[in-house]
């Protein structure tokens, strides 16, 4: 976060209830469809761990998105979507 001002790297810092629900969310995602990332422009595929996992705000935090929704990806492909600036293609 060194390219943001201080005022904006506070807006984007995650608090410990958020990292709680987004560890629970997690969690849950690997319950009911184990350790597989639904894909961003791209087919399901497995993950090695649920480490591989990450919260994705499906409206990104820079448009508002702070709140919800929620969805799972893998580090890959929630990179690859916040590189392209990405819209939540697939995700409702």
């Amino acid at each position: 976060m060194a390219n943001r001002c201080p005022e904006h790297q506070r807006e984007h810092l995650t608090t410990p209830t958020e990292r709680r629900a987004f560890r629970r969310l997690r969690e849950e995602w690997v319950a009911s469809n184990g350790l597989v990332c639904p894909g961003w422009r791209r087919d399901a595929h497995a993950v090695s761990g649920v480490g591989d996992l990450t919260v994705d705000h499906v409206v990104a935090r820079v448009h508002g998105g702070k709140l919800g929704p929620l969805a799972v990806l893998c580090r890959s492909c929630n990179s690859s979507k916040a590189a392209a600036g990405g819209p939540a293609i697939g995700f409702a």
